[in-house]
């Protein structure tokens, strides 16, 4: 296992999470921390940042994840965002072992308490479903409680049904030419 380690750390971002009815219709303020093990060195030598975890990519999709899932748990988001972190779209920059802090500043019911989830697992602790639709190829990266975390990459990326029954929200991020992260969620 790697010593090396990539932190994103102070993030704060206002999310809609939590069980309670005022959370599910107002942000709150989550912080969110990040730690990603790896090898850094092949990357420190040869200056290609290919080698290593753009860390501004990766804040911009961990915060997409996070605004887009609505979750219920803080539990759940930290499994996502585990599970995301540790099937990289780059295979030069394997994650050997993601950790995920997350805490509510201002949780209703635990004043003055923060509430603080931490998720971590290692790369072999992940199992991520490959599906091909066309010419598309389906990453099921994270499927939990009421959200869904796909990524897909193919010329033709199908787009989603929409199923009246329930309150579907479904939302797409680019993250490659050709590649986009997927994130569903339900209001249940």
């Amino acid at each position: 296992m790697s010593k090396d380690r990539i932190q994103l750390s102070h993030l704060r971002l206002h999310l809609i999470i939590g069980i309670l009815p005022a959370e599910r219709l107002i942000p709150q303020p989550v912080d969110v921390g990040v730690d990603l093990d790896l090898d850094l060195s092949k990357a420190a030598v040869s200056g290609n940042l290919m080698q290593s975890v753009d860390y501004g990519d990766l804040l911009k999709q961990v915060s997409f994840i996070l605004h887009a899932g609505h979750f219920y748990l803080l539990e759940t988001a930290a499994l996502a965002l585990v599970h995301f972190l540790l099937t990289p779209l780059n295979k030069d920059a394997q994650v050997s072992h993601a950790r995920v802090s997350l805490s509510k500043r201002e949780a209703p019911r635990v004043s003055p308490a923060i509430p603080k989830v931490t998720v971590a697992r290692d790369f072999v602790d992940v199992n991520v479903a490959e599906e091909r639709i066309g010419d598309t190829t389906v990453h099921h990266i994270f499927s939990g409680h009421n959200v869904t975390v796909q990524r897909l990459h193919g010329k033709n990326i199908p787009t989603v049904q929409h199923d009246s029954s329930h309150k579907a929200r479904v939302e797409d991020m680019e993250i490659a030419p050709g590649t986009i992260l997927r994130v569903r969620s339900l209001e249940i």
